[in-house]
């Protein structure tokens, strides 16, 4: 990942777009950087498959601890009676 490039690609993606960064996202990080750029996803594949724990390694990248369960955003505003 080039954060430089990335970055400059995210801010010409038109904003109804849903802009993905697909390559060299390793961990937490990386994906907070891509966030701060203006990605509004990240595709990670090779540094999970090789974790030694993916389970922990998702947890990380969704930032929460394992076992923690949270409702998706939409979800929760659905339930409370809140529209998109």
């Amino acid at each position: 990942m080039r954060p430089g490039l990335a970055g400059g690609l995210a801010a010409s993606i038109p904003a109804d777009v849903v802009a993905v960064a697909e390559s060299g996202i390793t961990g937490p990080e990386p994906a907070r950087r891509l966030a701060a750029a203006g990605y509004d996803a990240v595709l990670v594949g090779e540094a999970l498959v090789t974790a030694p724990d993916p389970r922990a390694a998702v947890a990380a990248l969704a930032g929460h601890p394992v076992g923690a369960r949270r409702p998706p955003a939409r979800a929760a505003g659905a339930a409370a009676g809140g529209a998109r």
